[in-house]
């Protein structure tokens, strides 16, 4: 808790400083975990309405994703995993400006959902991430992610054999442990056994959906989404 209080105590702005830090970091992950709407937050934690403008505020200064990158202390390169997650968004999350495309929440036969990316290191712990549309394709996030994170080696599946992706590797010197799709003329060769280690990703996933404001989109905007991601990725990190 004092790392979490000494990368956020920064906060500056109109209006007083928050009375209670860690009251205010304890409702918060309550409330992440449990999926309750912010009306029904235990009165032990002060009136809701204070915590959930703190949330927010935090959420459009970037201070979630900042905590979760100030955490990552050390990264093990050897190598990443990359997948995705669809996650049914609620239909209190309906009614964002601009529209579900903007405030991505897509639409397809599973009803409305979201799309979390996430790229792992070889502990499975998160390293970056990206929030789309439920019906986004997996490869159509991955060169950015993979220009962020620079691996030395990515296991990915068969959605992210693509000839883009492939070249992005080599251009970066890194090693693509990657299936082929069936209607690739010639297949490319891969470590099978390496590729095993790709679970890593999906026990990460497990891991994050125990917190029910993840598995369960409830926000109307993409920010406060991503900064639930970014609080559950944070949270693996703390290793609590």
């Amino acid at each position: 808790m004092a790392r979490i209080l000494a990368l956020l105590r920064e906060e500056t702005g109109a209006g007083r400083p928050g009375k209670d830090d860690r009251n205010f970091i304890e409702a918060v992950l309550w409330w992440h975990r449990t999926g309750v709407p912010w009306r029904d937050l235990p009165t032990e934690f002060g009136p809701w309405s204070t915590v959930f403008n703190r949330f927010n505020r935090w959420a459009k200064k970037g201070k979630w994703k900042r905590l979760f990158e100030g955490l990552k202390t050390d990264v093990d390169r050897e190598w990443h995993s990359l997948d995705s997650t669809v996650n049914r968004a609620h239909q209190h999350a309906a009614g964002g400006k601009g529209g579900p495309e903007m405030q991505a929440i897509g639409r397809s036969r599973g009803g409305a959902t979201t799309k979390v990316h996430l790229v792992v290191d070889a502990l499975g712990l998160p390293d970056e991430f990206e929030v789309t549309v439920g019906q986004r394709h997996d490869s159509q996030p991955a060169p950015a992610l993979i220009e962020k994170v620079k691996p030395n080696q990515l296991l990915c599946d068969k959605a992210y054999d693509s000839n883009e992706i492939r070249a992005q590797l080599k251009d970066l010197e890194a090693r693509a442990v990657i299936p082929s799709k069936k209607n690739r003329k010639q297949p490319a060769e891969f470590d099978s056994e390496k590729y095993k280690a790709r679970s890593e990703v999906e026990c990460t996933f497990n891991l994050l959906k125990q917190c029910r404001r993840f598995a369960t989109r409830y926000e109307k905007t993409a920010r406060n989404y991503a900064a639930v991601v970014a609080i559950g990725c944070a949270l693996l990190w703390l290793r609590i």
